[in-house]
């Protein structure tokens, strides 16, 4: 179920006195204003109020990751903060209420159990019944999710910070769908090949002896926990995808990634021999309750030897194993994808300033795009300077995908303090080693006449002049481009958000 089916579930809720878990946070809600992003209510002693869509979307979100919320960890605060967050949704016909260890839970329980506007209370034993149940559901949720996608884009836009954002949930990102123990993460490059990344035999050690046995890789390990495990998701991130020649890497396993409605693989692979014995050690460390589990899922008539002998016998990718994977098609060196493995993946494209209002940790949480630096005297917003560049690249016939996206400098870099025993700051230093560095010999190295103010400068002389003169050592011929690089220097209003020097 997407959000906005969920509001319009809420404006069903409009003029229903709505009883509450908590008693005596009774309310009444009065009108879902779309505009505002908020629902409009009142208790019933008559005090108006106010729930943001964004307090209803966190609860929500949680509603679909956990199979039971503690609403004050899920939002925090207190009072009306949480309970009238809480009291919409119990009142909803798909979500029910219980006490788990004294504290009240919601659940989302996938099916209409209730008539709207009502609640209705789950014992603890039915909530135990029910959980594989709920657990389904939740895996449903995700199926619009795609099984097989690539965030691509120009360097520095933050892919990997998307992907990881959206993807992995731990304490720092709550609202990540993956619990972070059901992650791995791999990183392609040139040489890395189909034995590191599914399996193969490799010496070992035990004790005093020394031997061979099959090791599974990153994907065959997902993919036996992903099959073990129905109830649970599992993802796979790949970074760098096209670093290495991804069709060697994922071999006879490239024909599992086409994927039916559900998300499970169309067509299957035989399982060799040695991958066979690999997976069938993993199945047979599986407890009673854990082979019960599987036969629920699938089954309760089948067997478990069945459920075993097909599992050695043929590898299909299950709906709960995920691949993401990262790509930048500017880097040099890479290999190329053929349209049979690129027709398989879904791509997210991450734009050239998606990312640019983010708030760093090491930025003190202000707004990346706001943020200044000092160079050659001046204090400049370093996301203004990468919008001048990207736009004088694309005036001399840069491609879009040689673009600097905001985190082409990392936010660590993005300050005043000294750096090195050469009295540069680090933001200077970093400019030069990366950005300069990159158009010198990369992004612009056949357009550096009309790219730097002396094209026929040594990088280090560049350099020196980018220490002592700042932006002005790049070629603003026109008068567009003098006006764009005018926007870069830091006016009163944007000084303030600078990290202070030692000094200062």
């Amino acid at each position: 179920m997407d959000f906005n089916t969920l509001i319009d579930d809420i404006e069903g809720l409009v003029g229903k006195e709505l009883q509450s878990i908590q008693r005596g946070s009774e309310i009444v809600v009065d009108n879902v204003d779309r505009d505002a992003e908020s629902i409009v209510l009142h208790t019933v002693s008559g005090r108006p109020g106010r729930r943001s869509f964004s307090e209803i979307t966190r609860l929500w979100n949680a509603l679909r990751k956990q199979t039971a919320v503690h609403v004050d960890s899920a939002l925090g605060g207190s009072g009306s903060s949480r309970n009238q967050p809480e009291t919409i949704l119990a009142n909803l016909p798909y979500v029910e209420w219980l006490k788990l260890d004294g504290k009240k839970h919601i659940v989302y329980v996938g099916n209409n159990t209730h008539e709207l506007g009502t609640l209705k209370e789950m014992s603890e034993q039915e909530y135990m019944a029910t959980q594989h149940s709920i657990e389904m559901q939740r895996i449903a949720d995700l199926v619009n999710l795609p099984r097989n996608l690539i965030f691509f884009g120009a360097p520095g836009t933050g892919k990997s910070y998307q992907l990881n954002k959206i993807g992995v949930r731990a304490k720092d990102n709550p609202d990540g769908i993956f619990p972070k123990e059901q992650v791995r993460r791999v990183t392609f490059y040139p040489d890395y090949t189909y034995s590191q990344f599914v399996g193969s035999y490799r010496p070992f050690t035990e004790g005093d002896k020394i031997g061979y046995r099959y090791i599974p890789g990153p994907f065959l390990e997902t993919y036996i926990d992903a099959t073990l495990h129905p109830y649970k998701n599992y993802l796979l991130i790949i970074e760098e995808l096209n670093r290495a020649n991804p069709a060697a890497v994922f071999g006879d396993v490239f024909q599992l990634l086409d994927r039916d409605a559900f998300g499970a693989s169309e067509y299957y692979v035989s399982v060799p021999m040695e991958m066979s014995a690999c997976i069938k050690a993993s199945l047979d460390k599986l407890d009673e309750s854990e082979q019960s589990d599987i036969e629920s899922f699938f089954d309760p008539d089948m067997d478990f030897k069945e459920f075993c002998d097909s599992t050695l016998e043929y590898l299909t990718l299950p709906p709960n194993m995920y691949i993401w994977a990262t790509m930048n098609s500017a880097d040099q060196g890479v290999f190329p994808m053929d349209t049979a493995f690129k027709r398989r993946w879904d791509f997210r494209y991450i734009g050239i300033d998606e990312g640019e209002g983010a708030t760093p940790t090491a930025l003190g949480g202000k707004r990346l795009d706001e943020h200044t630096v000092g160079v050659g005297g001046a204090r400049i917003v370093w996301n203004e300077l990468r919008k001048a560049i990207n736009m004088l690249l694309l005036d001399v016939g840069v491609n879009e995908d040689k673009l600097l996206g905001p985190f082409f400098l990392s936010p660590e870099a993005l300050n005043d303090e000294p750096y090195g025993d050469d009295g540069k700051s680090r933001f200077v230093g970093a400019f030069e080693d990366k950005v300069l560095l990159y158009l010198y010999e990369d992004a612009g190295k056949m357009k550096r006449r009309s790219i730097f103010r002396d094209g026929n400068a040594t990088f280090a002389g560049i350099c020196d002049e980018f220490e002592d003169r700042g932006i002005e050592v790049f070629l603003q011929s026109t008068e567009l481009h003098r006006d764009i690089f005018a926007d870069v220097y830091a006016t009163s209003d944007t000084v303030a958000t600078s990290v202070p020097t030692e000094e200062g």
